[in-house]
């Protein structure tokens, strides 16, 4: 039987057996209608990979076995009921939403924390369209800033394939186009030129770019992609040819990086994206400009490592920039 209190966002379960399991806003609680009572408190569930021996204990003190509170003898049901609350929670936890959860945070914690190709497998296998896409951003990351030389294409070919699942799963995620648009670019990047010629590479990673934005139009990184799309083609194949085949402009390039430090001028990957298509657009002219964005790319902390990444990126761009006389 379940039943729900509102005013106190209290939940009732009552088994089959000896056990009422509440749920409240401060924790779990299983009573006995013996008297055993088995707490668990919601800051235990907040302290369980930070344990303080000054903090109470996580299960409030059970009466002796074998004794009830008049001091008849009773069978020692303060074992059961801690069985029954355990099997609960594992029965909670194994609910498809809960374990979605579980899984995809999982997943960004191994992202933040670096473990790159962790974090890949763990989204792969989560099997939905945001995880495909955080496996994708992972692998792609992994393959293109740590992987060797040897081990880049294949990785960033099965990051295209993740991305392009993240967008079968759900078409309206923004974020899966983005992950796609960002593999297909890097992996156009390391394969062969010869490869790339007529595979329609720049034009994939314009149009999964420019979806994102029509889902999300403040969408940060799409914004990025975009300026980094244009920049890059007129690096390559100078302002002229890449205009005329890919419509690819210096200034639509300047007003999509101006639009994502509008949108966030605290976050680090904004001002060193911007840097580096500055240096690919016109490297002399826009020199004291892009030590600026250096500058400030350095000066915003790292919050995870991917950050760090960028962080340490920006230091040698810094570095470099001063020895040419910047």
């Amino acid at each position: 039987m379940h039943r729900k209190n509102r005013g106190d966002s209290m939940h009732l379960f009552e088994t089959a057996g000896d056990l009422r399991i509440q749920f409240s806003r401060t924790g779990i609680i299983c009573n006995s209608r013996s008297g055993d009572r088995i707490v668990r408190r919601k800051t235990d569930f907040d302290r369980l990979h930070h344990r303080d021996d000054r903090e109470e204990p996580v299960y409030s003190k059970l009466p002796h076995a074998g004794t009830s509170r008049q001091g008849r003898q009773r069978p020692d049901l303060s074992c059961s009921a801690l069985l029954y609350c355990r099997l609960f929670l594992m029965l909670v936890l194994s609910l498809p939403g809960v374990a979605d959860t579980q899984s995809i945070r999982s997943a960004q914690t191994a992202y933040e924390e670096g473990r790159f190709t962790d974090a890949a497998r763990a989204g792969e296998i989560l099997g939905t369209s945001e995880g495909y896409a955080l496996a994708a951003a992972s692998l792609t990351i992994h393959a293109y800033h740590i992987a060797g030389d040897d081990e880049k294409e294949a990785l960033l070919r099965h990051a295209v394939e993740l991305a392009r699942k993240a967008v079968h799963a759900n078409s309206d995620n923004a974020d899966a186009h983005l992950q796609l648009a960002r593999a297909v670019g890097r992996y156009a990047q390391v394969v062969s030129p010869f490869l790339v010629a007529g595979r329609g590479y720049a034009e994939q990673v314009h149009e999964s770019t420019e979806k994102a934005l029509q889902i999300d139009p403040d969408m940060v990184s799409a914004h990025l992609s975009l300026g980094r799309w244009h920049a890059e083609l007129i690096s390559a194949m100078g302002p002229l040819m890449a205009r005329m085949i890919y419509r690819a402009r210096a200034r639509d390039a300047i007003a999509a990086f101006e639009r994502a430090l509008e949108l966030a001028p605290r976050a680090k990957a904004v001002p060193l994206e911007y840097a580096l298509a500055l240096l690919a657009l016109d490297e002399k002219g826009n020199h004291a400009r892009v030590h600026d964005l250096l500058v400030r790319t350095v000066r915003i902390p790292a919050r995870n490592a991917y950050e760090q990444i960028l962080h340490d990126m920006a230091v040698k761009y810094l570095e470099a920039l001063a020895l040419s006389g910047g």
